[in-house]
């Protein structure tokens, strides 16, 4: 193996550790362009390892997409809640601790709900 096939590997490597962060489409296609000239250089120096790469891209793309169509699913579906905001687990949390205290103790009843 000569030096530039291990170096068109080791960039492979680094490249793809960073792809399992990646959790929007948006964000996958700017780390693509940012290092297109890595990418180009896998390419030119080894081919079936530019291939591999392009697969991880697209596997990331296919994970991507598949999370957000189940979490749209999950948001439509008849009698369930999609992800709450902060703000509103917050006010269900606060509202929950206001019903313990409220049944625990005596002055409870004339707190405002």
């Amino acid at each position: 193996m000569n030096s530039d096939q291990e170096f068109a590997e080791g960039v492979c490597e680094i490249i793809t550790a960073f792809l399992s962060g990646i959790e929007t489409i948006k964000n996958l296609e700017k780390y693509y362009r940012n290092n297109i000239s890595a990418i180009h250089t896998i390419e030119d120096t080894d081919p079936e390892l530019h291939k591999k790469l392009i697969n991880k891209f697209k596997e990331q793309r296919h994970e991507i997409n598949t999370h957000s169509i189940r979490q749209d699913n999950f948001n439509k579906t008849a009698g369930r809640e999609g992800p709450a905001t902060a703000s509103e687990e917050n006010k269900r949390a606060r509202e929950k601790r206001i019903g313990e205290y409220r049944a625990s103790h005596p002055s409870a009843r004339f707190w405002k709900r």
